[in-house]
């Protein structure tokens, strides 16, 4: 509560209610981690595999994941995961990495090295 007081009239009491609103935490990215569907991530050239990038907290929500192929950007989509069909060893062995993005900015990477068996 104020008062004011003026040379015209009376002393006059005010209320006021102050409302303070906070804005909603918001933060990168948080706890990448990468898998893929083959055991030991190894599969077999002919066969297809799917490379799967989680976090573990992010406010907003992640709005694009990152997939490169040694250090070469494969995919950039919303959707968290990378397929790929008809594996062939020369072109889909190495190292993949995942970087997951939202409106706060990139969270950190993880990574995975893709084994490939056959010729």
């Amino acid at each position: 509560m104020y008062s004011v007081v003026n040379s015209v009239r009376m002393p006059t009491d005010y209320c006021i209610l102050l409302a303070v609103l906070l804005l909603p935490y918001a933060d990168k990215p948080e706890g990448t981690k990468i898998n893929t569907c083959a055991a030991q991530n190894t599969v077999t050239q002919g066969d297809s595999v799917t490379l799967a990038c989680h976090v573990t907290a992010a406010n907003p929500q992640v709005s694009q994941y990152s997939f490169y192929l040694n250090d070469s950007l494969v995919k950039a989509a919303s959707d968290n995961q990378y397929t790929i069909n008809n594996v062939q060893r020369s072109q889909h062995y190495g190292k993949y990495k995942c970087i997951p993005h939202n409106d706060v900015g990139d969270g950190p990477e993880a990574s995975v090295t893709l084994h490939v068996n056959g010729e």
